[in-house]
Formats: structure tokens, C-alpha cells, sequence
């Protein structure tokens, strides 16, 4: 057990074994620029180290950034940054307690996804020119994604290999 450790000493430490987990680049930037951030703040309010961080230091944490104004899903990303790093530190037995276990996340405004009418959907389909491959292939797909109700991303990650003719089946990997 260390008794007095400043974020930097283990930051590079737990971004390792977040990139040996699989998180992506993206991802890590991220998590680097929110532990910064989540330091910073410490070390105004006089926290020299992660082991001297309670539960009211992160409220106070917290309340700074929504009076910054920043959106509710940003807070509650930086607050799983922290929570993610703290969990890292118990586990690994840099600290022997984790002051995130009381904090709540915020919760997160409901959106509605946005969608196309029956008939914005309709001109879309009829749009697409069938009067060559390509254009019946982007035809199929557009069908395959409408029907499927299939993101973006799944579409793209569509291959033959998960076409199964005789069944009439597509496989599409979803998300997560």
C-alpha cells in the first residue's frame, strides 16, 4: 500500500492497462484529458495526493464542472474516467479505499433518435438508381439497414461470411 500518491506517478500506469484491455486511441485520449482535469481540481483545493481525495472532494469536483456548464454526459464521462482509475488503484492495491463507492453519476438526459416519416423514407428508396450495380447494391443496403434496423456501424461491418442464402439470413454484429 503507498501512502501518498500523486496522479501522474500511476496515470501512465493505468493507461497502459487500459491499452492492453483494447481501449482505442480515441479513448485514451479521453481518459488521459480527464484525469488531468480531475487533478487539476485536486490540487486547487490543496489534494497533494489520490489517497487524500474523499467522497466531498469529488462532489466538490463535480459541482465545478456542471458550474462550468458542461452537459450532463460530459460530467458523467469524466466522473467514470476517475471511477475507472480508482477502481484500477483498489484493485491493484495502491489504496486500500475508494471514495467514488458513494458518489451517484448524474443522471443522463433521454434523447429520442431522430428518424424519417414513412414517406421521407420512401422518396429516399426511390432516390437510388437501380439501373446499375452500384446502385442496386447501395439499394440493398439502404433496404438492409431500414429493415434490419441496423446502425451505421453494423452496416459497415457487414461481410459475406455472415450471408446465409439457403436460410435467408444475414449475421450482424452488434454493439457490444
Amino acid at each position: 500500500m503507498v501512502s501518498a500518491i500523486a496522479l501522474p506517478a500511476l496515470a501512465e500506469e493505468f493507461l497502459k492497462y487500459l491499452e492492453a484491455r483494447g481501449m482505442s486511441p480515441h479513448t485514451l485520449v479521453n481518459y488521459r484529458i480527464d484525469l488531468e482535469l480531475f487533478w487539476k481540481a485536486m490540487q486547487e483545493i490543496q489534494i497533494a495526493d489520490l489517497g487524500g481525495v474523499d467522497h466531498l472532494a469529488i462532489r466538490r469536483y463535480l459541482a465545478e464542472l456542471a458550474g462550468k456548464k458542461y452537459a450532463r454526459r460530459t460530467i458523467s464521462r469524466r466522473l467514470s474516467s476517475v471511477r475507472s482509475l480508482y477502481r484500477f488503484l483498489c484493485k491493484n492495491e495502491y489504496l486500500s479505499s475508494n471514495p467514488l463507492l458513494s458518489v451517484t453519476t448524474p443522471k443522463l438526459d433521454k434523447k429520442l433518435p431522430s428518424f424519417l416519416m414513412a414517406d421521407e423514407t420512401a422518396r429516399l428508396m426511390e432516390s437510388i438508381g437501380t439501373g446499375t450495380p452500384l446502385g442496386l447494391r447501395d439499394r440493398a443496403l439502404f433496404e438492409t439497414i431500414y429493415a434490419g434496423g441496423l446502425r451505421v456501424s453494423e452496416a459497415v461491418g457487414l461481410n459475406m461470411d455472415g450471408v446465409d442464402l439457403a436460410a435467408a439470413t444475414l449475421r450482424v454484429l452488434g454493439k457490444g
